[in-house]
């Protein structure tokens, strides 16, 4: 194993958007992903995507969010 520094796996702090069509043409329907809405604003990300990410950093309409795809560890 290798163990990596503290924020040795880099966010995603201003992550870009496409359109269901397009996400659609680059995903399988079986895809999993991390959806979030907060009113009538969406967003999601998939989850093979976050595999190279500690967390996606981002705003929902005008709230933050911060959406991981695991389970954080802390250090005993």
């Amino acid at each position: 194993y290798t163990l990596l520094p503290p924020d040795g796996i880099p966010a995603i702090t201003d992550p870009t958007y496409v359109t269901g069509a397009a996400a659609e043409a680059q995903m399988s329907p079986d895809d999993p992903v991390i959806g979030v809405a907060v009113g009538d604003d969406a967003a999601c990300w998939s989850t093979w995507q976050l595999d190279g990410h500690e967390l996606v950093d981002a705003h929902i309409g005008e709230t933050a969010i911060a959406a991981t795809p695991r389970t954080p560890r802390h250090p005993s």
